[in-house]
């Protein structure tokens, strides 16, 4: 699926082959889910930062292209 393939796909792989050696017992894969859950989190904050600074950059660049 698309959306799993991304930074922290290696974690969703771990993940999801705990579940699967782990059936029925869900819980014994509580620290991968977590491992998982802090990457895609971690990720996302990132990709927020690094939005915020191509924005300020842009609008940097329309203020010097005004004052030219």
């Amino acid at each position: 699926h698309p959306r799993y393939r991304d930074y922290c796909a290696h974690k969703y792989i771990e993940f999801q082959a705990c579940l699967k050696n782990n059936r029925p017992f869900y819980w014994r894969c509580k620290h991968q889910r977590h491992e998982y859950a802090e990457c895609e989190f971690e990720d996302a904050v990132l990709r927020m930062k690094e939005w915020e600074r191509e924005r300020r950059l842009r609008e940097r660049e329309k203020q010097q292209s005004r004052n030219l």
